[in-house]
């Protein structure tokens, strides 16, 4: 088999083992951010989510805005016909900026390593609604801890 053929076939069988694995599209929403994620369905019940992630807080004293770009890796499981559960990690890398009222301004960039558990309720195999909670940290200019909440909808291809 020549290259062209080799690389032809290899091409193929991508599409094909793509358009046969389950993707999703999905839309969380939080206090301050939004975030639109991809759902990628992997071998068993292992789910690799990237995710983009945009945020904007403002008050009196400053206001912040943020884009984060990564990924979570979750193992779900089914708790029965409708409802599963998911626990795992994810991964960002956040681009953020603060301006405050006298005119001074701050921009970080920091990885966010997190740990998640969320569930999602299945109306039918193609659309579910849940809820996602995290402990992040995140390292960079300075160190910090949080925890977020996020109510998401999913749409499964």
């Amino acid at each position: 088999m020549n290259k062209k053929h080799l690389l032809l076939t290899c091409t193929l069988l991508g599409f094909a083992s793509l358009q046969a694995t389950p993707m999703g599209l999905g839309v969380g929403i939080a206090n301050n951010q939004a975030t639109i994620r991809i759902p990628v369905g992997l071998e068993g019940n292992l789910r690799l989510e990237p995710e983009v992630r945009l945020s904007y807080l403002s008050n009196d004293d400053y206001s912040q805005s943020a884009l984060a770009l990564g990924s979570g890796l979750y193992l779900q499981q089914n708790a029965n016909s409708k409802v599963s559960v998911y626990y795992g990690g994810k991964a960002l890398v956040e681009y953020s900026s603060v301006d405050y009222d006298h005119g001074d301004e701050i921009d970080d960039t920091r990885l966010v390593l997190g740990g998640v558990f969320g569930f999602e309720y299945h109306f039918d195999p193609k659309v579910s609604i849940g809820a996602e909670a995290g402990g992040y940290a995140g390292f960079g200019d300075s160190f910090t801890l949080e925890t977020r909440g996020e109510a998401l909808l999913r749409y499964f291809f």
